[in-house]
């Protein structure tokens, strides 16, 4: 399941105009999938008036099943649906999927019917194939099969490129993200990480140029250093162990995590701490992570050995979280479950995603 992922600036203009925006709203383009795209009402909205006008909240996306087995995908959908700001919500099933394609009716169906139960009004139900969509009426009887408009055609999706999105072709692109580019950097970090275990704790100096030569190449990344592909610029072996010794210390994570977001900074509740400090002169404000960030960051993070990946994930997990990149949270912390099952910051990620929970937001 990946959610949530939430776009609160974005307006509904017709199903056909929301089907052709989600890949944008996930962050890939959906396969044997069941989307559903939680509204906050602008206007009042009767269940028989599919044209009410609302803001997307909240879309969440789990696989496409066959019969008998939506018992589970309805408790995935649950948090989404029972949320205070979910007031409406739109159903699309994506049918094609690898070696299958599968009929998502009955399961429109039933989902509907779990959302009514919330009191949320179903605006919409379709089913995807391809290019086509083919609405269900209110019965849950398929209707005939339309053309989708081109991407480039709708109004929505401007905003999402103005914003730097970009959808992979599929969820699986996402995880790609999490192995290494270069195997070669990767052998040096995993050589260079084995070394410095074994070795006796440095000095404070030493432990200091650690933490800044991490903070600035988080900062890097953060604030677009990347090569011709996309990748992660000249990055080294070095500037990957710094950062993972680094981000073992609780402190300076949450140094980087307030820097990285305004409205939490530590600094400004009168914590002083020498993290604070070298951080803040690495990342001075203003600091705004997107997308891109997102994924250079993730893909630093895939040089670091399993063993150790958890705090940089996690924090990676986090800021993906706060900007709304939904699919991309949903890898990374898995990623750093299965590496720590017990790291913290993991675990409360995974419960605000896992719960459709929104991130905070400044008072």
């Amino acid at each position: 399941m990946d959610l949530p992922s939430a776009t609160g600036s974005s307006t509904l203009h017709g199903l056909a105009e929301a089907i052709t925006t989600v890949p944008y709203q996930i962050g890939y383009h959906p396969t044997a999938s069941l989307v559903a795209m939680c509204v906050r009402g602008t206007e009042p909205a009767p269940a028989s008036t599919p044209s009410a006008r609302g803001e997307v909240v909240l879309t969440a996306r789990v696989d496409l099943v066959p019969p008998g087995d939506h018992a589970l995908v309805m408790a995935a959908l649950e948090p989404a649906l029972n949320r205070q700001e979910t007031d409406m919500v739109v159903l699309v099933a994506f049918e094609e999927g690898p070696g299958a394609t599968l009929d998502g009716t009955a399961l429109l169906v039933d989902v509907s019917e779990l959302a009514r139960s919330y009191d949320v009004t179903v605006l919409a139900c379709a089913r995807v194939r391809g290019r086509q969509w083919c609405p269900l009426d209110e019965k849950g009887r398929p209707a005939s099969w339309l053309e989708l408009p081109a991407a480039e055609d709708v109004r929505s999706v401007a905003d999402h490129v103005l914003a730097g999105r970009a959808p992979a072709p599929d969820r699986r692109a996402v995880e790609a993200l999490l192995r290494p580019k270069c195997q070669d950097l990767a052998d040096s970090v995993a050589r260079e990480c084995a070394d410095r275990l074994s070795r006796v704790r440095g000095s404070t100096d030493e432990n200091r140029d650690t933490k800044t030569r991490a903070a600035r190449t988080l900062a890097a990344l953060m604030t677009g250093l990347s090569d011709d592909d996309g990748g992660v610029g000249e990055l080294t072996a070095g500037d990957v162990v710094c950062t993972i010794e680094a981000l073992d210390e609780l402190g300076f994570r949450d140094a980087v995590l307030s820097s990285a977001i305004p409205w939490c900074r530590l600094s400004d509740d009168g914590v002083d701490t020498e993290e604070v400090r070298i951080v803040a002169s690495a990342m001075p404000p203003p600091l705004q992570v997107d997308h891109a960030a997102c994924v250079r960051m993730t893909q630093a993070a895939a040089y670091a050995p399993a063993d150790r990946s958890a705090p940089w994930l996690s924090l990676i997990g986090y800021l993906a979280w706060q900007v709304g990149e939904g699919a991309l949270a949903n890898v990374v912390i898995g990623a750093a479950r299965n590496a720590d099952p017990t790291y913290s910051l993991a675990r409360l990620v995974d419960l605000a995603l896992c719960a459709a929970v929104a991130p905070p937001r400044p008072v």
